[in-house]
């Protein structure tokens, strides 16, 4: 006689042979199951861990966030006292070039034009101030 088995789909000989099919595959789907749980559990764990540090990066990224305002307040506040320094001094500058050609325009109209000549070692500290004024300018600006 020929024995079906439902559970595998399968026809055996006897009826221990189905038996044993069936407990054999049984026994293989619980240790199936057993290693799917184990798997997913493991899985879990390390779900959790990437999580745990997706949140730690989020709090460092919402602190680097921070602290970058806190630095570009600092520098805009920089930026704007060596603004005013700069302009106090350029102001400064203006007022003492004006009273500069307010003195030659009164030479120049009582004894025609103002001539200098630089000789020696006084004409190379001219010429080193004259670059080094353009230097200097140029070096605030970038």
């Amino acid at each position: 006689m020929k024995y079906l088995s439902e559970v595998l789909n399968k026809v055996f000989d006897s009826e221990e042979e189905l038996k044993e099919a069936e407990a054999k595959a049984a026994e293989e789907k619980e240790k199936e199951a057993a290693e799917k749980a184990l798997v997913s559990k493991e899985k879990k764990e390390y779900a959790n861990a990437v999580q745990k540090v997706d949140e730690e990066v989020a709090k460092k990224q919402e602190a680097f966030l921070d602290a970058r305002k806190q630095a570009q307040k600092i520098l805009s506040d920089a930026q704007a006292e060596a603004n005013k320094i700069v302009r106090a001094a350029s102001k400064e500058l203006s007022e003492a070039q004006e009273k500069r050609f307010e003195a030659l325009k009164a030479f120049n109209e009582k004894f025609g034009p103002y001539s200098i000549s630089y000789t020696g070692e006084k004409a190379y500290n001219e010429f080193k101030k004259t670059l080094d004024w353009f230097n200097s300018f140029f070096d605030f600006m970038f």
